[in-house]
């Protein structure tokens, strides 16, 4: 695991965001979904981050 630290909401945030949703293999998954809730998961996560 890669420990990241805290990253501010905006373009890092959304990068990160985008490329685990990129790297996810689920099923009927619609493309750019966690992306949207990028606001919320930064809220939720206090924009901590990790990697694997």
């Amino acid at each position: 695991m890669l420990w990241s630290g805290v990253i501010p909401y905006g373009e890092d945030w959304h990068r990160c965001v985008q490329a685990l949703e990129e790297d996810l293999r689920l099923y009927d998954h619609k493309p750019r979904t966690l992306l949207k809730l990028s606001r919320y998961l930064h809220k939720r996560t206090g924009g901590t981050s990790s990697t694997i």
